[in-house]
């Protein structure tokens, strides 16, 4: 506790000396966004799918795009697609979602340039605001592979904010977070979650031998791309699952790219591990994910499905931000 208190009262003089020197100097930051300094910069560049901002956008379920697979997928993966619509939480989402002042991206993009978790900076500037889906749409999801809630015992890795987990959280028996930023896992915790503040890509396979395993489900909503060692997560997502029947869901970004800020790659951005997604585009990635990438893992894909990821961006992004996922339950084998 007072390892955390010192930790609380480090980050409070940082934002205190940071909102300072934004309030005295703005347009010393101005640049910072284009090198990375927006809360998603540096993990994709601003990239908007699709290259429009949300609030440009017409209706979601005016678009085709959510509904059908991609016409390059063959049956065998045309086959598993699931349509997830209506998306009127998505539309709602747009209209009701809180972004934040250029003031405080502009302290992000300051304290992101330190060596600090890029995580542990957007806990302290941005409120929580994400919506993937809808509670009622990963029972759906679940239930298109032939999966009935509640789900017995589950894993959530890289919860972050904790928006999509609360959708998450009704269909669970029992719900286990992992989190590796510190404040988002102060955060987590204030909400009444029990988490576990590490990298389950570093720590999975002790906690499997320890007997902590056993999950029935482990998810991973946008993790893969702002990790260091994604292969490696996935396989420890494998080592802590039950004999028997186990599932993967497993949600990101396509076209596939991927970064990591931290000591390990000394804030290269580069992470320890290639995916081998091309990143060229999001049919192709996805096709790469479901016939190459998850087999290779030990997980055989039984239901997938596209969806835009919306956050609350702020005035720099233009507002809120649009990515375009694809969801994935797959069976461990």
């Amino acid at each position: 506790m007072r390892s955390e208190r010192r930790h609380v009262s480090i980050a409070a003089g940082l934002l205190t000396a940071a909102a300072a020197a934004a309030a005295a100097w703005p347009t010393a930051f101005a640049g910072l966004r284009w090198a990375g300094g927006s809360r998603l910069g540096r993990r994709r560049s601003v990239q908007i799918a699709r290259g429009r901002t949300a609030l440009a956008c017409e209706a979601f379920d005016d678009d085709p795009l959510w509904s059908q697979p991609p016409d390059s997928w063959p049956e065998s993966l045309a086959s598993l697609f699931v349509s997830l619509g209506p998306h009127t939480a998505a539309d709602d989402f747009l209209a009701e979602a809180p972004f934040t002042s250029s003031t405080r991206a502009r302290l992000y993009a300051l304290l992101s340039n330190l060596p600090l978790n890029e995580n542990d900076v957007s806990s302290w500037l941005y409120p929580p605001a994400c919506h993937l889906l809808k509670g009622e749409q990963f029972r759906r999801l679940f239930e298109a592979a032939g999966v009935q809630a509640p789900l017995q015992r589950v894993l959530d890795v890289g919860s972050g904010d904790g928006c999509v987990t609360d959708q998450l959280r009704p269909l669970c028996n029992e719900l286990v977070l992992a989190e590796s930023s510190r404040g988002m896992a102060r955060r987590l915790r204030r909400s009444g979650y029990t988490v576990w503040r590490e990298d389950i890509a570093q720590t999975g396979a002790r906690r499997a031998a320890s007997g902590d395993g056993g999950f029935s489900v482990v998810s991973m909503l946008n993790v893969l791309d702002r990790c260091p060692a994604p292969r490696r997560l996935l396989q420890s997502a494998h080592a802590l699952m039950q004999g028997g029947q186990s599932w993967l869901l497993l949600a990101s970004p396509l076209p596939f790219e991927a970064s990591w800020y931290g000591w390990r790659t000394r804030w290269s951005g580069r992470p320890l591990e290639s995916l081998g997604l091309a990143g060229e585009d999001w049919e192709s990635d996805g096709q790469t994910l479901l016939e190459d990438l998850l087999p290779e893992c030990g997980f055989l894909p039984r239901a997938v499905s596209r969806v835009p990821y919306l956050l609350g961006g702020d005035e720099l992004d233009g507002g809120r931000v649009e990515l375009d996922d694809i969801v994935v339950l797959a069976e461990r084998y």
